[in-house]
């Protein structure tokens, strides 16, 4: 919530010419990694982004995502446990702009690490996943100050190699996979960037 609040009173603070800085140049970036399973709550997602040219930028971006939840039943209390660690490299190419608004398309790399623990009243089960990923988006970034731009952002995974392994009652079990998909199911992102 915080974000939007930043993000409204930096608009009514911003230069009358909003013009970017020239590269290159080096941002930093806060936001939000919206999926199916993240609440609006502190931000979840942070970046570096340099910017090399006009129409050229490269961005690191970080992750973190844990969740604990707790719920009784008539055998006990049980407690379920769930970590998310995520790194991911994107090439943005600027390929409009109309004011202060660019339109950038994406390219991205990712890797992502997931890990889940429950105490359940007899058994603790656990599971781990690893997978990288490459996929492409789209962007539209605003800027609203000299150096401030938002940007929002959709992306989707195209080739995807995962692994996972888990430990249960009946013992542990592993497995691999890949997966090619042309179909679009976009992860949604809103960044605040402070360029330098």
């Amino acid at each position: 919530m915080f974000l939007f609040i930043a993000v409204a009173a930096v608009s009514r603070t911003a230069v009358a010419d909003p013009a970017p800085p020239a590269a290159p140049t080096l941002g930093i970036g806060i936001g939000y990694d919206f999926t199916s399973d993240t609440a609006i709550s502190p931000p979840n997602a942070a970046s570096v982004r340099l910017v090399v040219s006009p129409r050229l930028a490269f961005e690191g971006g970080l992750r973190l995502e844990t969740r604990t939840e707790k719920f009784g039943n008539p055998a006990g209390e049980s407690i379920e446990r769930f970590g998310h660690f995520g790194l991911n490299a994107r090439a943005l190419f600027r390929v409009a702009r109309r004011g202060e608004t660019d339109l950038h398309l994406v390219g991205v790399a990712g890797f992502a690490h997931d890990r889940a623990h429950a105490d359940y009243p007899g058994t603790d089960p656990s599971s781990k996943s690893t997978a990288y990923s490459l996929g492409y988006g789209v962007e539209v970034q605003r800027w609203i100050g000299r150096r401030i731009a938002i940007s929002l952002s959709a992306e989707t995974t195209v080739l995807t190699s995962w692994r996972a392994t888990q430990d249960g009652q009946g013992g542990i079990f592993s497995g691999e996979t890949s997966q090619l998909s042309l179909a679009w199911n976009p992860q949604v992102r809103l960044q605040l960037h402070l360029y330098f």
